[in-house]
């Protein structure tokens, strides 16, 4: 895991050692991790020193590639929202294949669900990954999905099991599966989407719902109603990145 810095260092240096092991100590669940904005740095910097640039690589730039990659390398300082968002295209060519999205995908469950260094409890009892299908001149976007998907169904079943003590806390499932839309998505490709995560539920793999994501900057709400409601109509979650920013007002009516 990450060092912990800010705010959240100055609340847990304010607890007594006894009350620190009691929280880790807790079942937890993490219930917003976004695949791609959560996996580990050493991962991206290992991508990063053998990444070779396709020419048929044209989404983005690849100056803008080249520069995200190089704050890799060198560590990452985030102090705007800008410059957590400023690093995706180079993350996003870093796991334009199958196999590096399967490498990726381990590393960050390893992150959640194994035991970190300060016990024998697992960081998280359950966890949803929410991760934006892409189309790459690798893999279709239901490729992409069915990788992730695949490769956490096959983490699963090499995965210790719960220690005795969270045993009684823990859902049937540990991970679920959520199908992010980026905000910046036309409307046809969100609805791409959509179709091919209820194809994937009415086949049984593990997919729980939806989400908009993205920046919060970017498109407005109220346009995607009609998608939002085919989610529900599919009967699969809804979630929404709404409102994250001031002096931007979005309006919607949920469903």
């Amino acid at each position: 895991m990450s060092e912990i810095a800010g705010p959240g260092l100055q609340a847990i240096s304010s607890l007594t050692p006894a009350q620190v092991q009691f929280i880790r100590s807790l079942p937890k669940a993490e219930l917003h991790a976004h695949l791609n904005g959560s996996i580990p740095l050493s991962i991206l910097q290992d991508l990063a020193s053998t990444y070779v640039p396709s020419a048929s690589e044209t989404t983005v730039s690849n100056e803008v590639v080249q520069d995200g990659l190089e704050k890799l390398k060198a560590g990452v300082i985030l102090n705007e929202i800008g410059d957590f968002f400023r690093l995706f295209p180079a993350i996003y060519a870093l796991t334009s294949t199958p196999d590096a999205l399967e490498r990726v995908t381990r590393g960050v469950l390893d992150t959640f669900l194994l035991p970190n260094e300060h016990g024998s409890e697992p960081e998280c009892s359950y966890i949803e990954l929410r991760t934006t299908p892409r189309e790459t001149p690798h893999m279709t976007r239901e490729i992409y999905l069915r990788t992730v998907i695949a490769t956490a169904e096959e983490y699963l079943q090499k995965l210790p099991p719960l220690p005795e003590s969270l045993v009684h806390a823990s859902a049937k499932r540990r991970v679920g599966i959520i199908a992010s839309l980026d905000r910046k998505m036309s409307q046809e490709i969100m609805n791409e989407v959509v179709d091919i995560v209820i194809r994937l539920k009415q086949e049984g793999l593990d997919i729980v719902g939806v989400d908009l994501c993205g920046d919060p900057r970017a498109g407005d709400a109220r346009e995607w109603k009609d998608i939002f409601k085919k989610v529900r109509m599919a009967g699969l979650g809804l979630t929404l990145h709404i409102s994250e920013v001031p002096d931007l007002l979005t309006r919607i009516i949920l469903l």
